[in-house]
């Protein structure tokens, strides 16, 4: 575990529906304040899959996402690099776990690994709160002399990334509560999505 936080009062059943939103880019979806907070634009989203990936049963749901996101500067590093991901939502009525599976084509060594965030929101009955905590794990796809440097720092930028993914959550938790209706996404598979403002397109 390389983070954890209380996040005060975030519903988990509301949380969950959000992540398990079919429409990610919708204004209230708790993904697209992500993407907007986080600079992440050129989304490519998957449909959801549940049951079986590939010869795997999976609990939960699993999608796909293609995007760029923006680097943290560092020598020899671009301003920002596509990524490919799979995003896995498993949610109960006290748990909500969101795992991504990440890997940045433009970095340098960027596909020799694949970053593994698993994310779990869990309710605390004592105080009504819900709790944050991110384990981080490095999946490796090939051997690189610069291991020992990636192992240093990525959980570094992961835990940064931690601590601004918690003000996002707490801040659309703020606008749930204010505005209830909004955050519940439309039934149906299709017509009723909104479309997200042209600032990422």
């Amino acid at each position: 575990v390389i983070f954890e936080q209380d996040l005060g009062v975030v519903p988990i059943d509301t949380l969950a529906q959000s992540l398990e939103a079919e429409d990610w880019e919708s204004e209230n979806n708790v993904m697209a304040m992500y993407f907007k907070d986080f600079g992440i634009y050129g989304l490519e989203v998957g449909p959801w899959i549940s049951g079986s990936v590939g010869a795997s049963k999976v609990k939960g749901k699993v999608r796909s996402l293609d995007m760029r996101v923006p680097v943290p500067p560092a020598p020899m590093c671009p301003k920002e690099s596509r990524c490919t991901s799979t995003w896995h939502v498993v949610s109960s009525e006290k748990k909500v776990v969101l795992e991504s599976v990440i890997m940045s084509l433009d970095v340098p060594y960027g596909t020799s690994f694949n970053v593994v965030k698993c994310d779990i929101f869990q309710l605390n009955e004592e105080t009504g709160h819900t709790m944050f905590e991110r384990s981080l794990t490095l999946e490796w796809v090939k051997s690189i002399w610069v291991k020992s440097l990636v192992e240093a720092n990525v959980p570094k930028e992961l835990t940064k990334d931690a601590e601004q993914w918690a003000k996002v959550v707490k801040a659309w938790a703020q606008k749930v509560a204010e505005n209830p209706v909004a955050a519940t996404p439309s039934s149906g598979s299709g017509g009723g999505k909104k479309k997200r403002p042209s600032e990422l397109s």
